[in-house]
């Protein structure tokens, strides 16, 4: 029984570490070749589970080999546009300026109703509404409505706007100093924050910061709200 913890403790982290290595954008959006290698490493990995017997290599080995292929593949894919293209497709235009386009989704055996379901899932209820769709090579869908139908902007209403954005500067209690650098704080700040909220960094189960000093903290037991740091320079 330790034998087979262990063999599934090392398969585990085998796994957990050639995802990994398949990089972020594999998790969520898997091309062609992409699925491949993740349901062929699933299957390798059951192998040495199944058969206690059988030594761990022949699970792990094949694996490795499956993630230096796809590496290799992904390689080629970045240097060559035409090698892409050929393992993972062009996008697939279905509506093009608000018509739909009967050839191109016979060609994907996409019909009318998966169109309209699809649309519906972007927030898209009518079909008039939109100007431009295609089928990316992921398969989702991308949707361009028509400019009477998009809401307006700040550019269009004139409205000056300020690109800000906040961060996690602390979580659960522990400060996050890569998150703190992306708004431009320090522990200082943060700190000299929660002394003037009177709460330890301890209490602080989640606190959002950003570029401007204003900031959301949220005690274990309550929310404080938002502020903002005036002191800070």
């Amino acid at each position: 029984m330790g034998i087979l913890i262990i063999r599934t403790m090392v398969l585990y982290l085998t796994v957990t570490a050639c995802i990994r290595l398949l990089g972020k954008r594999q998790v969520g959006e898997l091309q062609s070749s992409e699925l491949v290698t993740a349901l062929l490493i699933a299957d390798l990995a059951v192998i040495p589970l199944q058969n206690p017997s059988a030594p761990l290599l022949s699970g792990l080995l094949p694996m490795c080999v499956l993630i230096v292929c796809e590496l290799l593949i992904s390689a080629g894919m970045m240097k060559s546009h035409r090698f892409r293209q050929l393992l993972c497709g062009r996008p697939v235009v279905v509506i093009l300026n608000g018509t739909l386009q009967p050839t191109q989704m016979r060609r994907l055996r996409m019909t009318v109703e998966d169109l309209t379901e699809r649309l519906r899932l972007e927030g898209v209820f009518d079909l008039r509404q939109v100007e431009f769709a295609a089928v990316e090579p992921s398969g989702q869908l991308s949707v361009m409505k028509k400019p009477q139908y998009e809401p307006p902007d700040a550019k269009t209403l004139g409205i000056p706007v300020t690109a800000d954005f906040a961060t996690v500067v602390v979580c659960d209690g522990a400060f996050c100093p890569h998150s703190a650098d992306l708004c431009g704080c320090t522990r200082t700040q943060v700190e000299k924050i929660l002394k003037k909220e009177r709460c330890g960094m301890e209490n602080a189960f989640l606190m959002t910061m950003d570029r401007q000093g204003g900031y959301l903290l949220l005690r274990r037991d309550e929310v404080l709200g938002k502020g903002t740091d005036k002191k800070k320079k």
